[in-house]
């Protein structure tokens, strides 16, 4: 949770580390075209810059170091290449346009 924070994102000289768990694609696509959404409101900054007609796809002008810790992800870049990743796999992407893609089943806990 973003608690009293104006943007997740790290202003000009800052950086942040976040945990963040990727749900299933289904669940994902429809949060991120509801801009008004729960999941979104707990990404300010982040979140008006996910793209509504491509749900999922947005673009910072940040570094930004991924590690998976657990599970399987796919990274879907500009160009339309899916990057299938795996437990222990880093990505560096600096103002790379992309979106994160847990083609997972649906599951409620």
């Amino acid at each position: 949770m973003a608690e009293g924070r104006k943007s997740v994102l790290p202003d000009v000289g800052e950086t942040r580390l976040m945990k963040v768990i990727f749900p299933p694609d289904a669940v994902m696509m429809s949060l991120t075209s509801d801009p008004s959404a729960e999941y979104m409101s707990r990404l300010p900054g982040l979140a008006k810059r996910f793209e509504p007609e491509n749900p999922g796809m947005h673009t910072t002008d940040t570094v930004d170091y991924g590690i998976l810790v657990e599970g399987e992800i796919s990274l879907e870049l500009d160009d339309g290449q899916v990057v299938a990743l795996k437990p222990g796999d880093v990505v560096v992407q600096n103002g790379t346009r992309h979106a994160w893609r847990n083609p997972g089943p649906s599951r409620r806990r």
